[in-house]
């Protein structure tokens, strides 16, 4: 069944469509997108912390992610008061 019977609108030779249904979709891609990569994101975090707790011992290992831990805290700190109004002692 064509997307003009099911009332989606016209198809275009590229297979986006058009009028109301190409924003719907490019905004599930998106939405499909972020949803992804916190996913990927704590694999990788979780290989990681593995191979370092494994190559360095468990509390040597473990100082050192806790190191990355406060190291990241600290520049995401620091870019937020940099901006313009970033007051950190307004964060609730």
């Amino acid at each position: 069944m064509s997307a003009a019977v099911r009332g989606l609108g016209h198809t275009s030779p590229d297979g986006w469509g058009s009028g109301p249904t190409r924003p719907v979709r490019a905004h599930g891609r998106v939405m499909s997108i972020s949803a992804t990569l916190p996913s990927w994101t704590e694999t990788i975090g979780l290989l990681l912390g593995g191979v370092t707790l494994a190559a360095l011992g468990v509390r040597l290992g473990a100082l050192a992610l806790a190191g990355v831990a406060l190291a990241a805290g600290l520049i995401g700190m620091t870019i937020f008061s940099a901006r313009p109004g970033g007051d950190v002692s307004r964060v609730t």
